[in-house]
């Protein structure tokens, strides 16, 4: 039943971003640089750490424009059918985040099988493991950044990505998860160390819960009132 009502929210949610496609150029102009980049040679895991950068991005518009497709009354009543905000918020964090990872994901694993079935490997076993856990994590933490992005400009879209912009312009810097704390973990040859790619992998999954619980604060704050129905 319960997954029943999650499927509902996030068709309830990917509905909306279909009939609105406002979200759509600027995610196709990512896309496309996701596909630029993983078709410019040669493809090595530096391919995958500038995919992260791009990819980052994309999660996070996706994030902004899920939470900022409907106005605030379509939002109680989605609410109040869903019977809880938290599962409406999660939806659209879902949605984000497994449409960003899609392409990315298919392209690592294409180069992967296609490297070993031509005698040619590109990515050992533990690069794609390195890479694919990369990828799910920022998209997860982005996507969560969007969304509370929303919160506060919702409708303001231009200041929205110029804000997310430069979030994703500081994601080069070293350190600062969870793209700029994975770069300096993911080596573009030889052994991956797990040590390294482990805790910058937890920082981004730490950011992700983060975003989201302040998220759900701020619905909380926004949306509830006596006898409402957010919780």
């Amino acid at each position: 039943m319960r997954a029943r009502v999650r499927f509902a929210a996030v068709r309830y949610v990917a509905v909306l971003l279909l009939a609105t496609q406002r979200w759509m150029p600027p995610a196709i102009m990512l896309v496309g640089l996701i596909a630029w980049l993983w078709v410019s040679p040669p493809v090595t895991m530096a391919t995958v750490k500038f995919v992260l950068l791009a990819l980052f991005a994309l999660a996070a518009w996706l994030g902004f424009a899920a939470g900022a497709v409907e106005d605030a009354e379509k939002r109680q009543i989605a609410i109040s059918t869903l019977g809880s905000a938290r599962r409406l918020l999660v939806a659209q964090w879902l949605l984000a985040g497994v449409v960003a990872v899609v392409f990315p994901l298919t392209m690592l694993f294409g180069y992967a099988v296609g490297g070993l079935l031509l005698g040619r490997p590109v990515f050992t076993g533990q690069q794609v493991a390195a890479g694919a856990a990369a990828i799910l994590v920022t998209a997860a933490a982005a996507a969560g950044i969007g969304l509370l992005v929303a919160q506060f400009l919702g409708g303001r879209p231009g200041w929205a990505a110029a804000l997310l912009g430069c979030l994703s312009l500081a994601q080069a810097v070293p350190g600062v998860p969870p793209v700029g704390a994975l770069l300096g973990t993911l080596p573009d040859q030889g052994p991956v160390r797990w040590s390294g790619v482990l805790v910058a992998l937890g920082a981004g999954l730490a950011v992700a819960a983060g975003v989201l619980v302040a998220a759900a604060r701020g619905w909380r704050r926004g949306f509830e009132r006596p006898g409402g129905v957010a919780r």
